[in-house]
């Protein structure tokens, strides 16, 4: 997809917010060069993603407390993990978005990994595409399940990445991420990860008009982050 196309849980257990968070530590396996207007970018990015809204439809959301220990491995440019709640409803899903500011820190680190080293079982995973900002984005829903208690529980994950490259800036899987980050100035403007969870066994995430609203919301960050550096460096 090309850049200027793109005119652009109820609060879930503790336990969730952690394993979401972990499915992403790596230590940073090196360094990349330097781009110039990296700061500007990533300043840029920060700011907004600062700005995504508390409040999404009938969706109020509240940031979750990020372990110390979970920031430091993880060295993010940008983050945020919030609950939102529908107030008429009482569903809860979560939003995580990070920003990295090295691709490599995504290898590996996605929920066909994280969920399932934390005890889930990945029952199944199929490509579908969402909309942000009217632009169809291609994106990967899993579906897991775990034992908790004697009783069964059920997770719906869409997960996507975000790479500021000139041709194409979103893809669905790690593989696609992969292939993506080969150029080493592409690696040195970092990938983002967005991720969008329900732990609701009735929902349906590939029908959830929940999923669009989200998206329009953060259709911002993904702009700024799919641009990279501007022209003029910054």
């Amino acid at each position: 997809m090309a850049l200027g196309t793109l005119s652009m849980l109820n609060r879930a257990s503790p336990w969730v917010t952690a394993l979401v968070l972990s499915g992403i530590i790596l230590t940073r396996p090196g360094q990349v060069r330097a781009v110039p207007g990296t700061d500007a970018y990533f300043a840029s990015i920060r700011t907004a993603v600062e700005q995504i809204p508390y409040k999404v439809g009938p969706w109020l959301g509240q940031d979750v407390d990020v372990a110390p220990a979970a920031v430091k491995l993880l060295q993010p440019n940008a983050l945020v993990q919030r609950h939102y709640t529908d107030q008429t409803s009482g569903r809860p899903l979560q939003l995580l978005i990070v920003h990295c500011g090295n691709t490599l820190d995504m290898q590996g680190h996605y929920p066909p990994v994280c969920y399932p080293a934390h005890g889930w079982k990945q029952d199944s995973s199929e490509p579908l595409s969402v909309t942000a900002e009217g632009v169809r984005l291609p994106a990967t829903l899993y579906r897991f399940t775990r034992v908790v208690d004697g009783v069964e529980r059920a997770m719906s994950v869409i997960n996507f990445f975000v790479v500021p490259r000139d041709d194409e800036q979103f893809f669905a899987d790690m593989g696609a991420l992969n292939r993506a980050s080969r150029s080493v100035v592409t690696a040195g403007l970092g990938a983002a990860q967005v991720q969008i969870v329900s732990l609701d066994p009735q929902s349906n995430l590939r029908e959830d008009p929940a999923v669009g609203r989200f998206l329009e919301a953060v259709g911002p960050v993904l702009r700024v982050i799919a641009e990279g550096v501007r022209a003029d460096g910054k």
